[in-house]
Formats: C-alpha cells, structure tokens, sequence
C-alpha cells in the first residue's frame, strides 16, 4: 500500500547540524556507544540490525568491513575520515561513573571489553530494538527542548542519507549497492532519485539566481542616473516582467 501523499517522510534524511547536535548529546551525557552507532550508520549506512554485531575487528588498514543484512553481504569499503574522526572520540568501552568505580560488582562487570563496536550503557551489545529506542529518546528530549526540528530522525534515516549523499557525489547504482551492502544495485536506484530531485531543485535556484541577477544589471545600467558612453543620460527602460505578471 502506497504511503499517503499528505503523511511525511517517515525516514528523514538528516541534516548536517542535526546530526552534530545529536552526536554532541550523546557524548556529553557519556552515551559512547550509541554515538558510536549513530556515526557509523551515518558514514558508512550500515542497517540497524547491523550495527549491533559489527565486531571490532571490522577496522583494519584504513577500511571498514562486514558482513550486511540476512544474505551476508560482503561490505569492504575505506573508512569515512568523518567516521574515523568521530570514533576517535568515543572509547572502545563504555567508561565507570563515579558510583560504578566505588562497587566492586558493577566494577567486574562493565569492565570487559565488548567484540563489538557499538555497546550500550552497561558495556554489553546493544539489542536492534533496544539501540533504536535510546536513540528516539536522546532525539525526542532534543526536540522538546527545541535544539533540533523535528522528533523523527532515526537509525534507518542515517542509511537514507548516506545513499543520497554518495548519488548526488556520483556514484553509480553498482557503487552505492557495494557501499551500503545491497545485493542488487536496483536497490540503490531509490537513492539516486532522490538526488536527482535535489539536484534538479538546486539548479532551479541557481537559474532563479542568475535571472535575478540580470535583473539587476538592467535596472541598474538603465537607471536616470546613468550615463551613455557619448555622456548623455541612457534611456530609461523598465525591466522585463515575470512571465504571467499584472493577468
């Protein structure tokens, strides 16, 4: 059933200052490993359900590799140096609070080191539901409190605007397929229409740009106070009217 024309996106791409606005929150409030998720399904597309069993291992030489989805798809790509620079800012494991490092028990059980690379707040792997929960709660208090526009940003968007970005950077639908670990590159085409309608918005407003520029000149070069090359004042012209204009 096609989704209703009037009902919004229901994975919306994210912008970049929503995305730096989320990322700070999650390091400030000491949410390490969802930070983690958030940045490695934002520069590299990985799925939900991914995210949650890439090993640490999965870093080597300056790739990132995986395996993707239920088919297992071969993912080797080179890391983002945005994901690398992110990384670089979250420890391998979740750290003791004050109150953990004064407990022996709490102290023997966050301090094992995860296989994984994103874990929760306890040091262990997330659970797919449990990481998309944690996330719609960190982006619904940014919204209430009205850092951010809007409450719907989630892991999947992440996967949406990584496709749309590497389209609008060129790249073919085998590419994009490769990149996000799709098995057909059809699956990538949805991606590529979307930049499309971007890049196609984007030159309309450079068109309009340019008009209004022209438009511009115009007045201005046919304005009383300007003088023709014999030094005479020019003559005064009106700029053309928009197509449509005074009907």
């Amino acid at each position: 059933m096609r989704r209703p024309a009037s009902a919004p996106e229901p994975h919306p791409i994210w912008p970049g200052p929503v995305f730096e606005t989320v990322m700070a929150e999650l390091i400030r409030t000491r949410r390490f490993g969802l930070a983690r998720a958030v940045a490695i399904a934002r520069y590299v597309g990985a799925r939900r359900e991914d995210l949650t069993k890439i090993p640490r291992a999965a870093r080597a030489g300056g790739r990132f590799a995986f395996l993707s989805g239920k088919r297992r798809v071969p993912v080797n790509l080179r890391e983002d140096p945005e994901l690398t620079r992110w990384l670089a800012q979250t420890p391998e494991t979740q750290p003791l609070s004050d109150w953990q490092a004064t407990r022996t028990a709490a102290k023997r059980r966050t301090l094992t080191t995860p296989i994984t690379l994103v874990y929760n707040r306890q040091g262990q792997p997330y659970s797919a539901d449990g990481l998309a929960q944690e996330l719609a709660k960190v982006v619904g208090e940014l919204h209430k409190a009205g850092r951010i526009d809007h409450a719907r940003y989630d892991v999947h968007g992440l996967r949406h605007t990584r496709g749309v970005e590497l389209a609008l950077a060129g790249a073919t639908d085998a590419e994009g397929a490769a990149q996000l670990g799709q098995v057909s590159p059809a699956s990538f085409a949805q991606y590529r229409r979307q930049a499309d309608r971007i890049r196609m918005a984007d030159n309309a407003s450079d068109k309009l740009t340019e008009l209004r520029a022209r438009q511009a000149g115009a007045a201005e070069a046919n304005s009383p106070g300007t003088k023709s090359a014999t030094g005479g004042a020019t003559k005064v012209q009106r700029p053309a009217a928009l197509p449509g204009a005074g009907r």
